[in-house]
């Protein structure tokens, strides 16, 4: 069964000269892929309709009849979006998609194209499985409530990449909340009519002064029955939403929501200095307590690290689900294991690194296969020293944290020769291998990806009117220390923290080895959700005036651009 993180989704929008998929015609198409919760590539063009574009839809779109008369005929565009729609697994996505997808089958139809064989989902149909009633469920409304901010709206590619960041979210809260992990689940929830369960109206009226008092914060909310009991641990960017949530005037479309909201006797709350905060408080509490309500074995992201597992002889590279083993050297977090595995797979092919599984030091045996073809030094053999090994194994180290220049540039060159060659499969399926590393490598920075060495400090905008920002000071993934500044904060006490952490022998001991996998966990899941909002000022091997210099400056952006 595939990983709803494995799958890749083709997220489509169009526009068009009008709403029968019969009669009118495309003007704009994209399709916005997306793989391991991120989008991995983007396509879109115009394309001439040859009618009319009516002055509302041009208003509306800015697509004039003028831009559409230039723009590239269908059966030109078509065999790309049909490439798109064949990658192996592939699935359709769209906002209330038979729409999109009937003009996109009548346009293969009357390009006398065979119409592309894939399966379909509706994001419109699991947000009214997966979100309140009371919330509005078109792009615009969701794109509002999850922040996501959209760009071009009415265009294709901008409702496209809108619609792709909101199936995102929406596949988070399928796996945290309903424990979806599998697209075959997926698919049954997604079809399954969502159920009615109205909240006695009394109990409104019995929290209604509690749920008034509830900040616009951050943090920890708790249900308790009437003898004290919790019942529920959650966590909430708005304590205020997330709680009232539970009480508005809609049905709700889960029954064991239901059932707990009917056993609510009082509500107690937390207030943190950020979400990720409650997310950590939240674990915590939630394996401390054990409420009947909470699915206790809760994961985060389903993501996967490349393990290196230092106590083997010789060590070779595997994916992990789990950081059990401080000794081992993790490199991640990846969204995906598809990902973590496609990156190994480049790396065998790039370097030598023991290809089978088990050596038997204390024989003689002569170099296996994979030694006379070139991709292994031949541990296994005494032919072997073992100092060539650990060099060798120092340069995949050295690739994972980026350091390694010109691969990127020499796979391209053979993706477009590929591509001149008419090898248009090999050529898309190296274009992924490329995105995979970009992705890799986005730090732009030569610093070392293993979990023990994340080491930095992370400034987030919290209001922009009032110039506040979040800082935090994580040491190997976790977190130490975090405060809400302004514009005119002292940051005497900030750069003293972070002389104590990383620059005054401090060593920082996990108390359960459990908690602390599972938070390590949290913290990148939260930090990889974070990457197009926040400022990432890594150690590495900067000196304490290089790295305090460089927070500094980064502080002085936030609160004077």
């Amino acid at each position: 069964m595939s990983s709803i993180w494995d799958v890749p989704f083709i997220v489509c929008d169009v526009e068009t000269t009008g709403a029968d998929a019969g009669k009118n015609r495309l003007t704009d198409i994209a399709c916005v892929t997306v793989v391991g919760g991120e989008i991995v590539s983007e396509f879109s063009s115009l394309i001439n309709p040859h009618q009319f574009i009516p002055q509302f839809i041009q208003k509306m779109t800015g697509i004039t009849n003028e831009m559409a008369f230039t723009a590239p005929e269908a059966d030109f565009i078509l065999p790309d979006v049909a490439r798109l729609f064949n990658i192996t697994n592939a699935v359709f996505v769209a906002h209330n998609y038979k729409f999109d997808w009937s003009f996109i089958e009548q346009s293969f139809i009357r390009s006398r194209l065979p119409v592309p064989d894939i399966n379909k989902f509706c994001t419109l149909k699991l947000a009214r499985r997966l979100l309140d009633p009371s919330i509005k469920k078109n792009v615009g409304n969701l794109a509002h409530y999850f922040k996501i901010k959209v760009r071009n709206r009415h265009r294709a590619l901008g409702d496209a990449k809108a619609t792709a960041l909101v199936l995102i979210e929406l596949l988070e809260l399928a796996e945290s909340e309903h424990n979806i992990k599998t697209i075959e689940q997926l698919k049954v929830f997604h079809s399954k009519s969502a159920g009615k369960f109205k909240t006695d109206s009394k109990l409104k009226e019995k929290f209604k002064d509690v749920i008034s008092q509830l900040p616009d914060e951050p943090g920890v909310y708790y249900f308790l029955n009437n003898t004290g009991r919790i019942l529920y641990v959650g966590k909430a960017k708005s304590l205020r939403e997330r709680v009232s949530s539970y009480f508005g005037s809609e049905a709700h479309s889960s029954k064991k929501v239901a059932d707990l909201v009917k056993r609510i006797g009082k509500i107690r709350w937390e207030v943190t200095e950020s979400e990720l905060s409650a997310l950590i408080n939240e674990s915590r509490e939630i394996k401390r307590l054990q409420p009947p309500f909470n699915i206790v074995a809760k994961r985060y992201m389903s993501l996967s690290y490349i393990k290196i597992d230092k106590s083997e002889n010789f060590p070779r590279l595997e994916v992990s689900s789990t950081i059990d083993d401080y000794s081992a050297e993790y490199y991640g977090p990846f969204r995906s294991q598809y990902f973590a595995e496609e990156i190994i797979k480049i790396i065998e092919k790039k370097f030598k690194l023991r290809k089978c599984e088990k050596i038997n030091l204390k024989q003689t045996s002569k170099p296996c296969f994979y030694y006379h073809i070139d991709s292994c030094p031949a541990p296994c053999s005494l032919e072997f020293y073992t100092n060539n090994y650990e060099e060798e194994l120092q340069r995949v180290r050295d690739f994972l944290s980026g350091f390694l220049n010109g691969i990127i540039e020499f796979m391209e060159d053979q993706m477009y020769e590929l591509s001149e060659q008419f090898k248009f499969e090999e050529a898309a399926e190296l274009r992924n291998k490329i995105l995979y590393l970009k992705k890799l490598f986005k730090r732009n920075e030569n610093i070392s990806t293993t979990i023990n060495d994340n080491n930095l400090v992370f400034l987030m905008p919290v209001s922009e009117r009032e110039k506040t920002f979040l800082l935090i000071i994580f040491r190997a993934g976790r977190l130490l220390y975090q405060c809400t500044l302004g514009k005119k904060a002292p940051l005497d006490s900030v750069f003293n923290l972070i002389h104590k952490y990383y620059f005054d022998n401090y060593y920082f001991v996990p108390e359960n080895m459990d908690n602390d996998s599972d938070e390590i966990k949290i913290v990148t899941s939260w930090l990889y959700k974070q990457q197009s909002n926040a400022h990432f000022i890594y150690l590495g091997n900067k000196t304490e005036h290089e790295f305090v210099n460089e927070v500094q400056t980064n502080i002085h952006n936030l609160v004077f651009d």
